[in-house]
């Protein structure tokens, strides 16, 4: 009983966690200036493999709005979480983060495959290289990962003069 009273509040969390972002979302962007263009990109990162490109690209200084849905596992016993990740290590076998900054199984992203200096998660950041957005599980140890995020980049791009018109 106790694991499914905590599976149906984690559930429900993710659902208000959508719902949330959905509205941030929204309110960030309903009265968009005339300079800036908007594109909305919808991506599946899955929690078994390793950087995965994005169509993403962006320019420096791009502001980019990263919101996910759907969970993932990275232990053999297969507890799920979402694009957050835990705090606490569900590994009992050691540490396997990628980067000691963010959580356990947590979702990274970065701009360009070689770059590791800017790392970004769910929420609003300014990127400030140029290239495609590369994404995946904060896991070094992957092959007994499963599971799968949707993400949905929204990026704020600033237009040219020209473009403007």
């Amino acid at each position: 009983m106790k694991e499914f009273i905590e599976l149906f509040t984690e559930n429900i969390l993710l659902e208000l966690f959508g719902i949330m972002l959905s509205v941030i979302l929204n309110s960030c962007f309903c009265s968009k200036p005339k300079d800036v263009k908007i594109e909305t990109y919808n991506v599946t990162i899955y929690a078994d493999k390793g950087w995965q490109i994005t169509p993403v690209l962006v320019e420096e200084q791009t502001e980019v709005i990263l919101a996910a849905d759907g969970s993932w596992s990275m232990t053999n016993d297969k507890r799920s979480f979402n694009a957050l990740g835990l705090v606490s290590n569900p590994s009992s076998w050691g540490e396997y983060r990628l980067d000691e900054r963010f959580n356990h199984g947590q979702l990274l992203c970065k701009v360009n495959d070689d770059s590791s200096e800017q790392i970004f998660t769910i929420g609003q950041s300014m990127i400030t290289d140029k290239g495609s957005i590369y994404c995946r599980i904060n896991d070094k140890a992957i092959s007994n990962n499963e599971g799968k995020l949707y993400l949905q980049l929204i990026i704020k791009k600033k237009l040219e003069k020209s473009e403007e018109d």
